[in-house]
């Protein structure tokens, strides 16, 4: 049982993350989203795809009878004589099945994710002087418009 959980979790976990960054990105404001773009390239160098097949256990849920009916009765009538009519329908619960399922796993999704977060908060600052790259009206340390983009982070540092 201690398996099915992890490869759920880790299943989980990666789906949320890329949920999060899609929703943080279709969000965001013009720099964020050029901040994410700039760091795109490193993140995957860094941490390029390395794809393994795994099997996910997850639950399905499936209806199963129950070993009971339910039947209804009619009385039909044919000319002068009258008959009676059962019809039974067998009753259903519902359970809960595992049932596996390989999928494809990106094993760096994780560290790369980290990475670009990282990198996209440090050329917010560096940029606007707010990590998610809002307008204040101090800025800490602006970049000029136009300049060049720099990846601000030292790769080997974070392993």
């Amino acid at each position: 049982m201690m398996k099915r959980t992890s490869h759920t979790a880790c299943w989980i976990q990666g789906l949320l993350l890329t949920m999060g960054a899609c929703c943080l990105l279709g969000c965001a404001n013009p720099m964020l989203r050029q901040a994410s773009a700039d760091c795109d390239p490193e993140a995957y160098r860094l941490f390029p795809l390395v794809m393994q097949t795994q099997r996910m256990t997850e639950p399905v849920v499936v209806q199963v009878p129950d070993g009971t009916h339910h039947c209804v009765s009619e009385a039909v009538r044919q000319g002068d004589r009258s008959t009676t009519l059962t019809r039974c329908k067998p009753n259903y619960m519902v359970q809960t099945r595992w049932v596996d399922r390989w999928i494809q796993v990106d094993l760096n999704a994780k560290e790369r994710g980290i990475w670009h977060e990282r990198c996209v908060q440090q050329l917010c600052v560096q940029r606007v002087g707010h990590p998610a790259c809002e307008q204040s009206s101090n800025p800490i340390n602006p970049a000029t418009p136009g300049a060049p983009a720099s990846t601000p982070i030292d790769a080997p540092a974070l392993r």
